[in-house]
């Protein structure tokens, strides 16, 4: 209930501050359990990954925003379905999150670059999302946000969502070194080809 009501609120409240187009809603799977990756522009960006998705994103995000800005915004942050991962480390607990969240047919969403990147260089994805996807069988749904310059107070902003990648593109990833870098390939290019869109 608090994560509908509070994405209404946010999202009324960015649209007086930023122009924001979503385009692509009709490849969002209806059902079934899948990954969302995205850029990663700002701090806003869960809100503007979750607006059109009429079901919940479960977050993976960084640990920090859960230990260094208090209780209250742990809590938040939580009831808003996100959940800890610790960055530069093998995080099995916020695995085993991310993994039960989609056995049981819900939908995880990861920004696969690790941090905020505020300019438009070509997206580059950690290995995460493509790992998650291989152990559990689910597709990943890729999504853009493109913005010219600096995103600020009303700057124009696009968010466009892509085709689903089958899970087949990164199957037996975690066994494989080169199917590993074969699916952040794919995944990349997915990303790129809707950001290229924009220009």
């Amino acid at each position: 209930m608090l994560y509908t009501v509070a994405k209404k609120i946010l999202k009324g409240i960015s649209r007086l501050f930023y122009r924001i187009c979503w385009k692509g809603e009709e490849h969002i799977p209806k059902k079934g359990a899948f990954i969302v990756c995205c850029n990663h522009r700002s701090l806003i960006d869960p809100l503007l990954v979750a607006a059109p998705f009429q079901r919940q994103i479960r977050f993976m995000a960084k640990e920090e925003l859960f230990t260094q800005h208090g209780r209250l915004a742990a809590w938040i942050l939580q009831s808003l379905g996100a959940f800890p991962v610790r960055r530069e480390t093998a995080d099995r607990k916020s695995l085993q999150t991310a993994e039960q969240v989609l056995l049981d047919g819900g939908i995880v969403g990861i920004f696969p670059q690790g941090y905020v990147i505020r300019d438009n260089r070509p997206f580059s994805p950690k290995s995460g999302a493509v790992l998650l996807s291989s152990c559990t069988n689910v597709p990943i749904l890729p999504m853009s946000i493109f913005c010219r310059g600096p995103l600020k107070f009303f700057s124009r902003i696009t968010v466009r969502i892509g085709k689903p990648l089958s899970e087949k593109f990164f199957r037996d990833a975690e066994y494989d070194h080169k199917k590993l870098k074969a699916g952040s390939i794919t995944l990349a290019q997915a990303i790129n080809g809707l950001l290229e869109e924009e220009n």
